[in-house]
C-alpha cells in the first residue's frame, strides 16, 4: 500500500491524467486490488493441489471400476469447457466491475473535496443522483458475477451427486454385460463410494480458487498499470528495450 502510495505522488500530474489514473483508481488499488493479490499468494499452493489430489483419486477410481472410471472422466470433460466459458464472462465483467468502482470513488472524492461549491450552487440532489446511478451500475455487474459464481459452484456441487451414479451405473451395465467380470463387490462399492466422497472438497473448492485467481489476475494487472510507468508516461521495460 506505501509503494502504491509513494509512487502515485512522485509521478507528475500530467502523466497521471494522459494514464487516465485518478484519486478513485489509487484507492481502489490500496484498498481492493493489493488485497486481492497478497490472499492469493497463500492459495497458489491449491491452484495444483487440488487438481492431483483429483488425479490421485481418479487413478485410485479406476484401480477399483477398472473402464467405468472413464464415464466419470467424461463427465468432468464436459464441466471443463462450460466452467471456462463461465471463468470467461466473470473476467470481463470483473473489469468493468473495478473501472465503475474508480469512477463512483472519484467522484465522491470530487464531491467530498468541493463540498462548499457545491453548497453554494445546491447541486446535492443532482450529485447524489449521479452517484446513485453509478453505483446501480456498478451492483449491476456485482449481481452477474455473483450469479455466474453461483452457477459454477452449482454445477461442481452435483456432481458429487451425478458422478457415484455414472460410475456405479457404467460399471452395473458392464457386469450385466460380462457376468464373469465381478466389478461390483461389497468392498469395492465402498472404496468408491469412499474415493468419489473425496473428489467433494476439491471440486467444490477448485471454483473459487480458480475466480480468486482471474480477480487477482486483473488486479495485478492494474497495479503493473501504476507501478511500471516512469515520469514521461513510458513503460519502464518498453524503454528497457529500446535501449
Amino acid at each position: 500500500t506505501q509503494i502504491v502510495f509513494q509512487r502515485a505522488l512522485s509521478l507528475p500530474l500530467y502523466v497521471l491524467q494522459t494514464m487516465e489514473i485518478n484519486p478513485g483508481f489509487v484507492t481502489n488499488l490500496a484498498q481492493v486490488d493489493i488485497s486481492r493479490v497478497a490472499h492469493q499468494v497463500h492459495s497458489m499452493n491449491e491452484l495444483w493441489g487440488l487438481p492431483l489430489q483429483i488425479g490421485l483419486v481418479l487413478f485410485y477410481l479406476y484401480t477399483q471400476v477398472h473402464s467405468a472410471f472413464f464415464y466419470a472422466i467424461y463427465a468432468v470433460a464436459i464441466m471443463i469447457p462450460v466452467n471456462f466459458v463461465i471463468m470467461k464472462i466473470i473476467s470481463y465483467y470483473s473489469k468493468e466491475l473495478m473501472f465503475a468502482k474508480d469512477e463512483r470513488i472519484k467522484m465522491i472524492l470530487d464531491f467530498l473535496g468541493n463540498m462548499k461549491s457545491v453548497k453554494l450552487m445546491g447541486l446535492e440532489i443532482h450529485i447524489l443522483s449521479q452517484l446513485k446511478d453509478k453505483r446501480t451500475r456498478e451492483l449491476y455487474f456485482l449481481r452477474i458475477i455473483k450469479l455466474l459464481d453461483a452457477i459454477n459452484v452449482c454445477l461442481w456441487a452435483t456432481m458429487r451427486v451425478i458422478l457415484p451414479f455414472i460410475t456405479l451405473t457404467a460399471a452395473i451395465m458392464i457386469q450385466e454385460r460380462d457376468p464373469s467380470d465381478k466389478i461390483l463387490t461389497m468392498p469395492t462399492i465402498f472404496t468408491t463410494l469412499s474415493l468419489l466422497a473425496m473428489l467433494i472438497h476439491p471440486m467444490n473448492a477448485y471454483p473459487w480458487v480458480i475466480h480468486g485467481l482471474i480477480e487477482a489476475r486483473i488486479s495485478l494487472i492494474r497495479m503493473v498499470r501504476l507501478l511500471l510507468i516512469d515520469k514521461n508516461g513510458n513503460f519502464c521495460f518498453i524503454m528497457t528495450q529500446n535501449r
